[in-house]
């Protein structure tokens, strides 16, 4: 349509020519066939910019459902680390991140979601949570562009959407944007399908990081208080004059005769028991 749109012009020009050797009274004919002659070029220029925009448009979308094809490859192979076996979490495609730098300015927003840990852990672990945050992105991708902005809000609404859709509290923006600078290292305010999906999870790992940690020092305490029972359970106190070394099997035996010399006022007061 545009070759044919050209051809025109190009017939118009000729007509133009030709009418310049006319006599004045067609002067008129001429200024209305220039007119529609600079219409058409106008019409022409547009046509080639929609087309452009058109084929652009085009290429942004082939790019974003390669980029998506990418992403679910990567879903597919990816085998999210367990709670509690390392406070660093590698995603393979960039820096490994430590949790601990990014739970400070959580505190407030883990307390809320205490009462979520059981059941998170389990949506963290089985990766039904990276899976749900893909589906969500390509929701809030509302260009189809295979990225989302922060400065357009589209980041905000999609770590909004993921942690609404399992009832949790949503951090507030300044907390969300803490952890958001810690995936966008170039400083361009635009992350693609799998940054964005990581940065779900890190948001979620990190809420209840603190509570794991807590949770890790019971378990060894209770640990701890078992052996404890065993030990008193087997160990037989010696007899007072038997020997003035203690042994209590976990360390070496304790001479007691290197003790007695700061407590004789302690002995003498306790004399009568």
């Amino acid at each position: 349509m545009l070759q044919d749109l050209d051809k025109g012009i190009n017939r118009l020009k000729d007509m133009v020519t030709n009418l310049s050797s006319m006599p004045s009274d067609l002067h008129s004919l001429k200024d209305e066939v220039e007119q529609l002659a600079n219409i058409s070029r106008r019409s022409l220029r547009d046509g080639h910019a929609q087309l452009r925009v058109q084929r652009s448009e085009s290429l942004k979308g082939s790019i974003a459902l390669e980029g998506y094809g990418l992403v679910e490859e990567w879903l597919s192979s990816y085998r999210p680390p367990r709670f509690g076996q390392s406070h660093v979490v590698d995603y393979s495609f960039r820096a490994p991140i430590d949790l601990r730098l990014l739970t400070a300015s959580l505190k407030g927003v883990a307390l809320q979601n205490a009462h979520h840990r059981a059941r998170m852990l389990q949506v963290v672990e089985s990766g039904e949570l990276m899976k749900e945050a893909y589906r969500l992105f390509r929701e809030c991708d509302h260009n189809g562009s295979g990225a989302l902005t922060w400065n357009n809000g589209e980041t905000k609404e999609f770590i909004t959407k993921v942690l609404s859709k399992y009832s949790m509290f949503v951090p507030s923006e300044s907390q969300i944007y803490e952890i958001y600078k810690t995936f966008d290292a170039d400083g361009s305010h635009s992350l693609d399908a799998r940054e964005c999906i990581c940065l779900a999870d890190t948001i979620v790992r990190a809420i209840f990081l603190e509570q794991n940690t807590k949770s890790s020092i019971g378990s060894i305490a209770l640990e701890g208080y078992g052996l404890v029972e065993e030990w008193l359970s087997s160990y037989r106190p010696p007899r007072f004059g038997q020997s003035h070394v203690v042994d209590y099997s976990f360390r070496a035996p304790i001479d007691l005769r290197l003790l007695t010399a700061s407590l004789k006022g302690v002995a003498l007061q306790n004399a009568h028991h």
